[in-house]
């Protein structure tokens, strides 16, 4: 470690020992909250990009207190202002004895406190030195209540997006963890509450992970087209014109997946058949494995069928990726489909809705609204 490491290190801890309230942002060129002088509580807000010394220091808020405090030592203020050496936390130490010098209650006589309230930052620097350095991404400067934390895992970094409000309640959010993982985080009553949450939500879904992660790795994914860790479907490719959407459990990874098949009857009809007949069994606790050995099949391969799709020139149809006979065409986005892919496709969106011989949905490509006859 050198010089300049050590005496970071020397003002980081010196910091939270006399001035707790007083929050760095990520990069460690921000100070802002509050530090006590006596029986008050003072806001400032400072840029310091050459920390641990005040070098290029700008004061960027105050409180209308410490403004009042500081108006009969603008000498002193300009001189560490412009020096290029001396300690910020000399600095504070010095705002915080003048301030302990004066006559507080004659210097605040008539002067508006600043609009922070004092009782919300103190609980949501607790907070945040509950959950530690390590997992707080950001922390908005000018909001203080707003801030990112994360976990991390095999899998990836799993963030969650929090609002506080000075009430006491809270927002969150949690992208990347599948719809109900994400309840259980949201449902929380407390920002801690809600972060352990979290950390057991990741714990519990890594098995759920690796199976997809395999599969992802190992087959030619048609959709999502950029899988994230919250999806828990994929529409895996079996050959050209025929695919399996496989809907994965996150609780139990290796239960038989829900099924269903695009493709034409004379290749849907015995593989559907396959399935009311055959019984479900775990190979080498592997999904993909399971799912091939359970259903007859060799999935086409991501490598593969990407080099098969690069070389072809011809037009695919964008559900079920086999070149003939297309005859839809999106209007908003001239994505290319069979028929009866575009109908299979519109039937198993959720959202869709039917008017007389019609059934209307999102378009599987730009997702504005397609319809075709039922």
């Amino acid at each position: 470690m050198d010089g300049c490491q050590v005496a970071m290190s020397r003002l980081v801890v010196q910091m939270l020992e006399r001035f707790p309230l007083m929050v760095p942002n990520r990069e460690l060129d921000q100070y802002r909250g509050f530090f006590s002088a006596g029986e008050v509580d003072l806001f400032l807000h400072v840029y310091v990009p050459h920390l641990p010394t005040v070098k290029d220091m700008v004061i960027k808020e105050m409180s209308d207190e410490l403004a009042q405090i500081t108006k009969d030592c603008q000498i002193e203020m300009q001189q560490w202002l412009s020096s290029n050496s001396r300690a910020f936390f000399d600095f504070l130490v010095w705002l915080q004895n003048l301030a302990m010098s004066r006559k507080v209650d004659e210097l605040l006589a008539g002067v508006k406190p600043i609009e922070v309230p004092l009782d919300f930052w103190r609980s949501v620097v607790s907070v945040l030195s509950s959950i530690g350095d390590a997992n707080i991404v950001s922390v908005d400067q000018a909001d203080l209540g707003s801030f990112v934390l994360s976990v991390e895992s095999d899998a990836g970094t799993h963030l969650l997006r929090v609002q506080a409000h000075p009430d006491g309640s809270f927002n969150c959010q949690c992208p990347n963890l599948p719809d109900k993982s994400a309840q259980l985080v949201l449902q929380s009553r407390s920002i801690g509450a809600a972060f352990k949450s979290l950390q057991q939500q990741v714990q519990d879904l890594q098995p759920f992970w690796k199976q997809l992660a395999e599969i992802d790795a190992k087959t030619w994914v048609l959709d999502p087209a950029e899988p994230n860790l919250g999806h828990t479907r994929r529409q895996i490719s079996i050959e050209s014109g025929f695919s399996v959407t496989v809907a994965v459990d996150p609780s139990d990874p290796l239960a038989l997946p829900e099924l269903s098949f695009l493709g034409p009857d004379s290749k849907v009809d015995p593989l559907e058949s396959r399935v009311r007949n055959k019984q479900w069994r775990v190979c080498d606790e592997s999904l993909l494995a399971s799912l091939q050995e359970f259903l007859g099949v060799e999935f086409a391969e991501a490598a593969g069928a990407a080099a098969s799709q690069a070389e072809s020139q011809e037009p695919m149809c964008s559900v079920c990726f086999a070149p003939d006979a297309l005859d839809r065409t999106c209007e908003m986005c001239q994505g290319l489909f069979h028929e009866q892919c575009l109908l299979q496709w519109l039937q198993s969106v959720p959202s869709n809705r039917t008017a007389f011989n019609r059934i209307v949905g999102q378009c599987p490509l730009c997702k504005q609204e397609i319809s075709c006859v039922i």
